[in-house]
């Protein structure tokens, strides 16, 4: 059975590592390249279309291999959604709200595959949570795309997390899945390591985000006994990502920007601002994803008191975290570009 998995990614790793170097190719050929700018965090032009190397890469072994099911469908079907979602707003940039509204018939689509929160018995309430929920997700894993490396590789953490979760509980199809989406994302952070030689795009982010909140919900997690597990475990799962969203959404409206206006203002850039380099960024990113695996595991096995004690101090760490790096001016450096560029 591990030889299964162990087969999945490395299937997965390598469609993705020669497919993401085939686009890094094709991309350099044709100046297919997202230019820098003021609120962009790349000094050179960058070719940003990983997104159909990382979704390709999980599709199709998706497609051939996987075990048959209602829920498989919905995941192959809406994550192409998703990924077609995001491929257009790469293309032809859409305004905020059609995004959204885009992402939310995405969001309906997969209910009806029978993708819904479970722990919710009033129908109406279900879609409305499990609509927001997967949004929520999607967005917050876009905006964690802001460096090198940072989005892909936490985004690896956390399927990696609900793989272990599908052993643990079990549910070994989920597992399987998670394993071939870890190994699409590994291979193309071969080539986003920093220096990234490609960008993933809208197209990988809005696809990698839809498919994480998804799983999230279809794991056996949810037939767990405690209430409290089922809520803290996907609390746990995107800590990082859920922490940058709600940092950065607070920052930029007590600053009068919008909530969906792009720049330099997210974690892994106030960090840098820190004195950190970007690779030592990654690191501390990563770790904070990893940890908050640990916790959920934690929570999983652990009794109710430790539950309450896990949960408390993790509020309080992100608060203060939060209070801290929101402190630093990152719009700073926006106006010293942009004044170095007249």
């Amino acid at each position: 059975m591990q030889l299964k998995f162990f087969y999945a990614f490395v299937l997965s790793f390598v469609i993705s590592i020669g497919l993401t170097a085939a686009i890094f190719l094709i991309a350099n050929k044709y100046n297919l390249a997202s230019q820098p700018s003021a609120d962009r965090w790349h000094k050179t032009p960058t070719p940003n279309m990983g997104g159909i190397a990382i979704f390709i890469a999980w599709f199709v072994p998706m497609f051939f291999l996987a075990m048959p099911s209602i829920q498989r469908m919905g995941l192959m079907v809406s994550g192409a959604l998703a990924f077609l979602l995001g491929l257009i707003d790469d293309i032809w940039p859409m305004s905020a709200i059609y995004k959204l509204g885009a992402q939310i018939v995405v969001a309906l689509s997969v209910i009806f595959f029978g993708i819904h929160v479970e722990i919710i018995t009033n129908v109406y309430l279900a879609v409305v949570v499990t609509v927001l929920w997967i949004v929520a997700i999607m967005n917050a894993i876009n905006l964690i795309d802001n460096m090198d490396g940072a989005c892909a590789g936490t985004s690896i953490i956390i399927a990696l997390n609900l793989f272990g979760l599908g052993l643990v509980f079990p549910s070994y199809a989920i597992s399987s899945i998670c394993m071939l989406l870890a190994g699409s994302l590994a291979g193309f952070l071969v080539w986003n390591f920093p220096p990234a030689k490609i960008f993933m795009g809208d197209s990988g982010s809005m696809f990698i985000g839809f498919e994480l909140a998804s799983l999230s919900l279809v794991g056996s997690w949810r037939d767990a006994s405690h209430l409290s597990i089922m809520i803290l475990i996907p609390l746990l799962l995107f800590t990082l990502p859920l922490f940058d969203v709600i940092l950065v959404s607070i920052i930029r409206r007590l600053n009068g920007r919008a909530i969906s206006q792009g720049g330099r203002d997210h974690t892994s850039h106030r960090l840098v601002l820190m004195g950190l380099s970007e690779r030592q960024t990654l690191l501390v990113i990563w770790t904070v994803s990893f940890v908050s695996g640990l916790l959920m595991y934690s929570v999983t096995l652990g009794s109710l008191f430790a539950k309450i004690i896990v949960g408390s101090v993790l509020v309080v760490f992100l608060i203060g975290a939060g209070l801290f790096l929101g402190r630093l001016d990152t719009y700073v450096i926006e106006k010293d570009i942009k004044s170095e560029n007249k």
